[in-house]
């Protein structure tokens, strides 16, 4: 059995999530995006394929992706639907929507700001 890794992006995390680990813990900006998009993991499952699709988009620029993905018609359709902020479902789509709800759904989650930003997932 698997009990602890260290994390710092969604590859690394979704292969602690197939091999199983008891205690996940996020590092550095990866963390606060993930935490950022924990609103967005309640999101319906119909909203979730536009959230993949507008995840796919590659952009160099983080700040600029999520901005770009706030001012969208598509966003503000879901975000009205759902009562989700936007800037959550644009990290959540930025990230993935299927590892974020799998994140939220399976795992106790903590966050720390101090110092390094630090989200502690603990299978639940």
């Amino acid at each position: 059995m698997n009990t602890s890794i260290t994390v710092t992006n969604k590859s690394e995390l979704e292969d602690a999530y197939k091999n199983k680990y008891e205690t996940i813990i996020v590092r550095g900006d990866f963390a606060v995006d993930l935490w950022k998009s924990k609103e967005a993991s309640d999101v319906d499952e119909k909203y979730k394929p536009y959230l993949g699709l507008a995840g796919a988009v590659s952009v160099g620029d983080k700040a600029a992706a999520i901005k770009s993905m706030t001012s969208t018609e598509q966003f503000a359709e879901i975000s009205e639907a759902t009562g989700i902020e936007t800037e959550a479902l644009a990290y959540a789509a930025m990230i993935g929507i299927k590892t974020v709800c799998k994140a939220f759904s399976k795992y106790e989650i903590e966050f720390s700001e101090s110092g390094e930003p630090k989200a502690v997932l603990y299978r639940k």
